[in-house]
């Protein structure tokens, strides 16, 4: 019941969206492969639930697939601002699945004798170490496959307009003009592989209750940059490898850019914003006076953040999202390794390299891809999630396998 709530809740919860997405389609809107990733980690918990109850994997996947059509069905004419897709169905179906078989795998690996127990924490190491390295490259900026247009201070719906005056804007060395259109060479420095933005607002600007779009280059597929204001702050985002993916982007806020605006240098303010491979940094200025300033590094804790369901703009205090990310990462595999050890009549240094391979991998990352390395409180969710899944797996008592 637990799980039916856990998919039910958010699933029929009316929103203030419109539907106008084709029911044939798989990966629906600019964030399609977000909502597809989601609905699968959805219905996980229901495919596992359902093989705990009865013991039949079919009855799990069945009963993903019928709750699936059921909400649907209740999305297309009952349940105000959702829209039905086949992409849902799949997603939810497939979830169900992965719950199932995550079930039934982790029971056995539990159960494991020696050899069995040392293949299958071998095949988790190599499993953990090409998601870091597929997390690195998610996180890589890119340009855009399309050309983009310049929209200056649009009015998006949902969201309020920007009630201050947007006065210059510079983008990867070039002034951009309202109108203008980019091509997809000129939505990416090629020789930093960076995004750098300037702009220069002014007026008195007030808090903003909702979103409000200062400038951003755009299609009707993918989104090259946008600068935007969230009540006294301002964020930013720029394409990265994820956005090819439908995923989130990175998007960062620096808080108190726009409080007590109109009242210094004639009410000029300047933010500067650069997304590289190595971090995220986004700088405000009075004149000469610096308001603020942030720094965001770009390590592979920053991965969640493609995954995340609400548009939220991150800054430094974030980082406990870093570290359970990266806590949760190293915890199976350090299952996994441990209970291995456990199921071998001798212990070897040297079966320990799946956790060694998983370590490698993260710290030689850095370097081949020009991301940040991880910054020493991730490395505490790293070691927690290490420590803590070794522990875990030697305390646990072993169970009886299911037949």
């Amino acid at each position: 019941m637990a799980a039916v709530l856990l998919v039910v809740v958010p699933t029929l919860t009316p929103t203030a969206g419109e539907s106008g997405t084709s029911f044939f389609c798989v990966f629906c809107g600019s964030l399609g492969g977000l909502d597809f990733s989601l609905n699968l980690l959805l219905f996980m918990p229901l495919g596992a639930a359902m093989w705990n109850a009865t013991g039949s994997w079919r009855h799990g996947v069945v009963a993903g697939f019928l709750l699936s059509v059921a909400i649907e069905a209740l999305q297309y004419r009952v349940v105000a601002g959702r829209y039905t897709s086949m992409g849902d169905v799949l997603a939810n179906t497939l979830g169900s699945w992965i719950g199932v078989w995550i079930a039934t795998g982790s029971q056995r690996a539990w159960n494991a004798t020696a050899s069995t127990a040392r293949r299958i924490a071998t095949v988790a190491g190599i499993a953990t170490a090409l998601v870091v390295c597929g997390s690195a490259l998610l996180l890589q900026p890119s340009r855009t496959r399309y050309p983009q247009w310049l929209q200056w201070s649009p009015v998006k719906k949902g969201e309020e307009p920007f009630r201050g005056r947007l006065d210059a804007l510079e983008f990867n060395g070039d002034d951009l003009h309202r109108g203008d259109v980019l091509r997809p060479h000129r939505t990416l420095d090629s020789t930093t592989r960076s995004h750098a933005l300037k702009a220069t607002v002014s007026g008195r600007i007030p808090a903003s209750q909702r979103p409000a779009i200062i400038a951003r280059i755009a299609n009707d597929w993918e989104e090259g940059f946008q600068l935007s204001q969230r009540g006294d702050d301002v964020a930013f985002r720029a394409y990265s490898v994820a956005s090819l993916l439908n995923l989130r982007t990175v998007q960062v806020g620096l808080d108190d850019v726009l409080t007590q605006s109109g009242t210094y240098a004639g009410g000029m303010i300047t933010v500067e914003a650069v997304s590289s491979p190595e971090r995220i940094a986004l700088n405000a200025t009075r004149g000469h006076e610096r308001i603020t300033s942030v720094t965001i590094p770009r390590t592979i804790g920053l991965t969640w953040f493609l995954f995340f369901p609400w548009d939220v703009a991150m800054g430094p205090d974030w980082w406990p999202l870093n570290a359970c990310w990266l806590a949760g990462l190293m915890l199976p595999i350090s299952v996994l390794t441990a209970r291995a050890q456990r199921a071998a009549v001798t212990t070897s240094v040297t079966a320990w390299w799946p956790l060694v391979l998983v370590t490698g991998t993260l710290v030689l990352l850095a370097p081949v891809t020009g991301l940040s390395q991880m910054q020493s409180f991730e490395w505490l969710g790293f070691s927690v999630g290490t420590f803590g899944g070794i522990a875990l797996g030697w305390w646990l008592p072993l169970r009886p396998a299911r037949t």
